[in-house]
C-alpha cells in the first residue's frame, strides 16, 4: 500500500487506451535483459534468439503482429521510431528485439541507435552521427556482422556536434529516403521524449511510432504530453 502511494503510476492498459483513444499494441514482461542491454552488446544476439519461447519474446512478437494487423490499405509503417517517456523504462530493449524479430520472419531489416547520448551499440567506432556529418558513407558506416542475415545495425557513432545540430537539418531525411528502398523495415531507437527534443524532430519523418511505458511508473498527465 506504502509503495503504491508513492508510486502512483498508471498501471491500467483500459485506462492509457480510454484517457488517449491510443492502442496499446502488447505487455512485455519484465526481463533481466531489459535494463541495459548487456547480452545484446556482448554478443549482438538478441532476448527473441537466445530464447525465442520465453514470454517475454512472445510479447515482442506480439507487437510486431499488432503492427501488421495496423496497415492502413495505402501506407505501410516500415520506418518505426520506438521511444519512452523517461530513461530505464525498457525501449532499446523492445527496439533491438522488434528489429531480430522483423528479421527472424524474412524482412530486410535495419536498426538504427538514433539515441546518440547514450548508446545502446558500441561494437565499432563510426555509425549515424558519422554519416549525418558526412564523414562516411552509409555502406562502410553499416554492421552486417550480426547473428542474422537479414539485419543490418547503424549505431549511433562519436560526434562532435550536437544531436540537435546533427538531427535538425536535411541529412537524416534524406538518409532515411535513401534507405526506403533497401529495407523492408527500419526501427530507430531514440532519446526518451522528456530528456531532450531528439524524439520529436525524428518523430516526422517516420511512418510509425512506438512509445514504451513502464508499469507503474508514469502518471497520466507524462503519458498524454508524450503522446
Amino acid at each position: 500500500f506504502l509503495l503504491r502511494m508513492m508510486h502512483n503510476g498508471v498501471r491500467s492498459v483500459t485506462e492509457i487506451e480510454r484517457e488517449t483513444n491510443t492502442s496499446v499494441l502488447a505487455k512485455v514482461p519484465e526481463s533481466p535483459d531489459s535494463k541495459l542491454n548487456h547480452k545484446f552488446i556482448k554478443t549482438r544476439k538478441t532476448h527473441v534468439q537466445s530464447d525465442p519461447s520465453d514470454p517475454v519474446s512472445e510479447a515482442i512478437r506480439s507487437i510486431l503482429t499488432a503492427i501488421d494487423f495496423s496497415f492502413s490499405s495505402n501506407k505501410e509503417h516500415q520506418v518505426i521510431m520506438v521511444t519512452g517517456i523517461m530513461p530505464g523504462v525498457g525501449k532499446s530493449f523492445v527496439s533491438t528485439n522488434l528489429a531480430a524479430t522483423f528479421a527472424m520472419v524474412g524482412k530486410k531489416t535495419l536498426y538504427i541507435d538514433a539515441d546518440m547520448r547514450k548508446a545502446t551499440c558500441r561494437f565499432t567506432k563510426i555509425g549515424l552521427a558519422d554519416v549525418l556529418m558526412g564523414k562516411v558513407a552509409f555502406e562502410n558506416a553499416k554492421i552486417t556482422s550480426t547473428n542474422l542475415p537479414n539485419l543490418d545495425i547503424l549505431e549511433s557513432g562519436k560526434f562532435k556536434m550536437a544531436a540537435f545540430e546533427l538531427l535538425r537539418g536535411d541529412m537524416l531525411k534524406k538518409l532515411l529516403d535513401e534507405l526506403r528502398p533497401n529495407y523492408d523495415a527500419i526501427i530507430i531507437d531514440t532519446p526518451p521524449t522528456n530528456m531532450v527534443t531528439d524524439a520529436y524532430m525524428i518523430c516526422p519523418l517516420i511512418d510509425f511510432a512506438l512509445l514504451v511505458l513502464h508499469y507503474g511508473r508514469h502518471s497520466m498527465e507524462m503519458i498524454k504530453e508524450s503522446r
